[in-house]
């Protein structure tokens, strides 16, 4: 479209009834729209990403549970404390 512009104002003619300046606006109106596509894409696909990431730390905290004498995290099959011996059992979430 910017060349049909350049040709048109050199020519000093018109083509398909645009002048120069409608040209280089149409051309820039493209621009701009390839422009927020390639932003909505980009901003679409982090979206997505987030909430894998979410979606993972939610999945791994459920792994894990504290100790209720000294707040050390374990797994959830822990049966006792590997920093203060404390038994796991009796203990739910």
């Amino acid at each position: 479209m910017v060349i049909v512009g350049v040709v048109t104002a050199a020519c000093e003619k018109t083509f398909a009834g645009f002048t120069p300046i409608i040209w280089f606006l149409l051309a820039l109106c493209a621009f701009v729209g390839v422009l927020y596509m390639t932003l909505f894409r980009i901003e679409a696909r982090l979206e997505s990403k987030m909430e894998d990431y979410v979606a993972r730390s939610e999945t791994r905290t459920e792994k894990e549970k504290s100790c209720p004498s000294c707040g050390c995290k374990l797994p959830r099959n822990a049966k006792f404390c590997r920093e203060c011996g404390a038994r796991m059992e009796d203990y739910t979430p």
